[in-house]
């Protein structure tokens, strides 16, 4: 048997693949979040039961420089297309390095995760 910490979050009891909404609400307490890109890849992803597809992932670091082990589904056009409006990037290549700002959104009356459109200055916080 192992004790876990108390300060241990119930949403690590159920640990995600990708980063969720409550990655910002609850973990980070906050609505949006600057992160610089460390790698996008494909990956396969079961969107239904016994459905299996290839879908991009972003990869984000963390402040003390590694990488963050739950990625970023880039599976929204939206997202997509704000992740080259952000970065001004036309390739995965030139949109590596580059500081993005995750934010909270709706879809549907849901709170979703996007990707801001708007570029993020030099200086994270």
């Amino acid at each position: 048997m192992t004790d876990l910490a108390p300060d241990t979050l119930l949403l690590d009891l159920q640990p995600k693949r990708f980063l969720q909404v409550t990655d910002l609400t609850i973990r980070w307490n906050v609505r949006e979040i600057d992160v610089q890109i460390a790698k996008i890849t494909k990956e396969t992803v079961t969107p239904k039961p016994g459905q299996t597809e290839t879908q991009p992932v972003l990869y984000f670091k963390t402040k003390n420089g590694t990488v963050y082990p739950q990625g970023f589904l880039l599976a929204a056009r939206v997202n997509v297309e704000a992740l080259a409006s952000a970065t001004g990037a036309r390739t995965i290549g030139e949109a590596i390095g580059k500081k993005i700002k995750i934010v909270l959104g709706k879809h549907k009356g849901k709170d979703v995760l996007r990707i801001s459109p708007k570029p993020v200055s030099e200086k994270l916080q």
